[in-house]
């Protein structure tokens, strides 16, 4: 992977890792009912649904909440580590509402919440070294689907002092940036994610870099627990502790795969009933990845995610009022957790020849996300 501007591939990569369209243009979450029925509080656990639907149906708003677990999640690449954490202890974790459509069941945020933060500890000290990115006032979405039109971010580095961005909706969508007061310019969200591959200034790379960490951290935890949804979903509908889906084979895209590399991988989704009863509440679930490859991302997943302890309480109507994993199950905590998983990023490659891998990310560590009736 190409090293610009004097940083290590642990930059470039986790550039892409954090899949920067997440917010920059939207991304959907769909909330739905894992279904089955088991023990909880508060509520109504789902068990079954109205008469008639089978599921239980979702609210039009939710509030969402985002917290590491421990010390967050660890990201290996080429040598250079980092540690990224919401810790609840020294922020809000990362917390906002989300907009949902009743009918497809489908959510997009609508505000991050002020006070919302991430913790980055570059434990290879190859990069930025420790710093933190705060919501200092609210991010607020126009619509879904779009960019964030206001509030403002704050970045606190060791190296670079304060960096803070606000979010302007004219004369184009974007960010201006400021550098220990000094502004540095005003972008459209295009520009600003190019600053990290054509800007020499440090101060620049780190919003941009700073940004995209933040995102990955929101969205992307999001949009994973969210997945496990569906999944939990179709295991109950089938009646059985484990499934199998077939990922896209490269063959389909007229790729190669890398040696040693099959040309069709698998992801086994396995149900753990850690709640003695049907697949629901107080269950957890592990999803692992053989040779799994991402067309969009151009990547290869493998490993394993664990997804502890599922919450998911409804109301007299039959409405989902709670859901997510959090708590603790069986002695064990609540969350989402990586077991080895690595994103395999593909490089430069020759018509005909098998692809060619250019670096391996791995994953450790967990975070719990809960969407909950505000």
């Amino acid at each position: 992977m190409n090293n610009q501007n004097g940083n290590s591939g642990i930059y470039y990569r986790l550039r892409r890792l954090s899949l920067f369209g997440v917010i920059v243009v939207g991304f959907v979450v769909i909330i739905g009912s894992g279904g089955g029925s088991g023990g909880g509080g508060g509520g109504t656990v789902a068990g079954g649904g109205a008469p008639g639907s089978g599921q239980p149906g979702i609210l039009p708003l939710y509030q969402y909440l985002v917290a590491g677990v421990g010390d967050g999640i660890t990201v290996t690449v080429d040598g250079g580590v980092i540690r990224i954490n919401a810790d609840t202890s020294t922020s809000s974790g990362l917390s906002g509402e989300l907009v949902c459509n009743t009918t497809t069941e489908e959510c997009a945020p609508s505000t991050i919440d002020s006070g919302s933060g991430i913790d980055v500890f570059d434990v290879s000290a190859t990069l930025f070294g420790h710093f933190q990115v705060r919501v200092k006032t609210q991010m607020t979405f126009a619509a879904v689907d779009d960019r964030p039109t206001s509030g403002s971010l704050e970045i606190t580095s060791v190296t670079q002092g304060i960096v803070s961005l606000n979010m302007v909706s004219s004369p184009a969508p974007g960010v201006q940036i400021f550098d220990d007061s000094v502004d540095k310019g005003t972008y459209t969200w295009q520009e600003f994610y190019d600053l990290g591959d054509a800007s020499n200034d440090p101060a620049l790379q780190l919003a941009t870099f700073a940004v995209d960490i933040f995102l990955f951290s929101s969205g992307d935890m999001m949009n994973i627990a969210a997945s496990g949804f569906d999944l939990i979903e179709e295991i109950d509908k089938l009646g059985v502790n484990s499934m199998d889906e077939m990922c896209p084979a490269f063959s389909n895209s007229s790729f190669i795969p890398p040696v040693g590399y099959v040309d069709q991988g698998m992801m086994n989704f396995q149900w753990i009933d850690d709640n003695p009863g049907d697949v629901g509440h107080g269950d957890s679930f592990r999803m692992f990845f053989t040779d799994c490859w991402d067309v969009d991302d151009q990547s290869i997943d493998n490993g394993g995610m664990d997804m502890v302890s599922y919450t998911e309480v409804t109301n007299a109507n039959n409405i989902i009022t709670r859901i997510g994993f959090e708590g603790s199950t069986q002695g064990k905590t609540g969350g989402v957790f990586f077991d080895n998983f690595t994103s395999i990023d593909i490089g430069v490659s020759t018509p005909g020849q098998p692809l060619l891998i250019d670096s391996v990310a791995t994953l450790e560590g967990g975070f719990t996300v809960v969407f909950f009736e505000p």
